[in-house]
């Protein structure tokens, strides 16, 4: 019960801002996917309007291998059904992220590495390296979007 109410006293406080970080970064995401020519759903409504970004893929086994190999490099997605794709593909989300402290520089950053993982381009190993030491940049212990 504790937690709970410690939740709701930090959104009283950050619920705005963080709100408003999470949506434009999932913003910046979808727009340099598109430069970076990966396909990217939901082009009727600016491809998203909250802290999801799903990309379709061409079939449900694609789409479990991409999420295999983005898990290996330490970039969590979600393979889901994409209703309105009507086809398999990832779900990108923001709010953990945006709550570490990544700013949109590091969002770019993370979309390069989905995007070389997408196309193939480099070993993953390397990719994981780098992962690392963004993710080591913004410890858990020191997230932006709370009280403590």
């Amino acid at each position: 019960m504790m937690a709970l109410a410690y939740v709701f006293c930090e959104m009283k406080v950050h619920a705005v801002a963080y709100a408003k970080s999470v949506c434009e970064h999932a913003q910046i995401m979808a727009k340099h996917l598109i430069e970076q020519r990966v396909d990217v759903s939901g082009h009727r409504f600016n491809y998203t309007q909250t802290h999801q970004v799903r990309l379709p893929m061409k079939s449900e086994r694609y789409t479990w291998d991409v999420f295999a190999q983005l898990h290996q490099v330490g970039i969590r997605v979600l393979p889901a059904w994409l209703p309105f794709e009507s086809s398999w593909g990832v779900r990108l989300g923001t709010n953990a992220l945006t709550r570490r402290g990544f700013v949109a520089e590091d969002f770019l950053t993370t979309v390069d590495w989905i995007t070389c993982v997408i196309k193939n381009k480099t070993n993953i190993k390397n990719i994981r390296k780098e992962v690392d030491a963004l993710a080591n940049k913004y410890p858990l212990t020191q997230l932006k979007y709370t009280l403590i």
